[in-house]
């Protein structure tokens, strides 16, 4: 009897301890599926956050919502068939299509709707349509395949930009950023033009499997997304690249990228699934994020949006969203880790011709990457990935192998980055 006392008791003091350690963390929520109509075949494409509201569209519908996305209301058909992208410029809704010769009701391009996308007219022509629409300066850039064009007036008139001579070939996207426009040409290279498109610069070539998949920009930061090479990105307007990987499966591919509040959200494919993750815009390791997110194996990802309160994803289960404040308060590796100011990052001698020596300090013990790149932003070295405890690291690096020029240290720990460069003189 005194033994079968001991016992409950102990289960009791058990499941409280238990209790009280899981509620000192947040609670994490998932992704919630929307009430978004789902037709055979016909799942929502595309997903937009205008001034006049919140829409979505599937192949030949358009679809808005006034409760964040949560209740959806059918707006229009489209009346024209390959739809691909939206823009809103002073209250008037700009859509884009694909042109097929075999569909008889898409003879045009762009189309304008000045009531809130009830209605739409035919506004230009041309041969082949168009993938992608951006604003930028209040004028409007669409790609048409091998050209480029820009409209001054809300689409009503446009002009084919002359880019012979700087690229040729294939534009498969146009974007938007700041005061600077940039194409994707053939899925192999990367232009940006800050004067509207008159003259063009070189930002990133790449073959293989890096081939491109879709380019996101915000501010003075590039990401890349490539078939199966994982994410490329650059932090200083494409001028040096780093390959970001780290916390993805390998061999992985982007099928979408997205800027999102001080967040890079990417849908990752890997062996035929899809998966959600998230990066800190200073950070260069994903996250999982696919909490509650439920795709069938081989299923699509076809767009995200944001806006200051949620994050959407169009696949072809549905359309789902996720609460902006989830970005930050889902738990992580090393989220709770006490953050040290800084890590006094150094290396000596710099330059030097044959080895160097690299010293930092760490406050507390913690997960750290210690890795050399080149110029191109490639991994050259990675010189430690583990758990180290507190105190001051010394590591040399032995170049030998590798050819004069400028290098990057990096150093991750305690969710920080600290990156210094050295110069090789042999």
């Amino acid at each position: 009897m005194l033994f079968a006392s001991y016992k409950n008791t102990h289960i009791i003091l058990v499941f409280i301890i238990t209790v009280s350690v899981a509620s000192a963390f947040p609670v994490v929520s998932q992704w919630e599926k929307t009430n978004f109509p789902m037709f055979r075949n016909n799942p929502p494409r595309r997903i937009f956050q205008f001034e006049q509201g919140l829409y979505a569209a599937n192949y030949g519908s358009l679809y808005k919502s006034t409760d964040n996305g949560l209740n959806w209301s059918w707006i229009s058909d489209f009346g024209f068939s390959g739809f691909s992208d939206m823009e809103e410029i002073e209250n008037t809704l700009i859509a884009t299509a694909y042109v097929n010769k075999e569909w008889p009701d898409t003879t045009a391009t762009v189309f304008q709707s000045i009531d809130g996308g009830q209605t739409w007219d035919s506004l230009f022509c041309s041969i082949h349509g168009g993938e992608s629409i951006e604003k930028l300066n209040l004028k409007l850039f669409i790609d048409n395949d091998h050209a480029l064009y820009c409209s001054p007036d809300s689409g009503n008139t446009w002009t084919k930009i002359n880019t012979s001579g700087y690229f040729t070939g294939r534009i498969s996207e146009v974007i938007a950023s700041e005061n600077s426009l940039y194409v994707r040409v053939k899925d192999e290279q990367l232009f940006r033009s800050d004067d509207e498109g008159l003259t063009w610069t070189s930002v990133l070539s790449v073959d293989n499997d890096d081939h491109f998949t879709n380019v996101a920009v915000k501010n003075s930061t590039i990401l890349v997304g490539t078939y199966r090479a994982g994410c490329l990105k650059s932090t200083n307007n494409g001028l040096s690249w780093m390959r970001v990987n780290s916390g993805l499966p390998e061999s992985s591919g982007f099928w979408d990228i997205i800027f999102c509040e001080d967040y890079i959200i990417g849908a990752v494919s890997h062996d035929f699934y899809l998966t959600i993750y998230k990066m800190n815009c200073r950070d260069t390791i994903w996250y999982n994020f696919n909490d509650g997110l439920n795709l069938a194996r081989t299923a699509s990802i076809h767009d995200f949006e944001c806006n200051d309160d949620y994050l959407f994803v169009a696949s072809d289960s549905s359309l789902w969203r996720r609460p902006i404040t989830e970005l930050t308060t889902s738990v992580n590796r090393n989220e709770f880790a006490d953050i040290p100011e800084g890590f006094g990052l150094q290396c000596f001698p710099n330059p030097f011709n044959s080895s160097t020596t690299i010293h930092f300090n760490l406050e507390f013990s913690s997960y750290i990457q210690l890795k050399i790149y080149d110029i191109l932003g490639r991994e050259v070295k990675t010189l430690f990935d583990g758990n180290l405890d507190s105190g001051e690291k010394y590591f040399q690096w032995n170049a030998l192998d590798v050819s004069s020029g400028i290098y990057f240290v990096q150093l991750y720990a305690a969710n920080q980055f600290e990156t210094i460069k050295i110069v090789l003189a042999k």
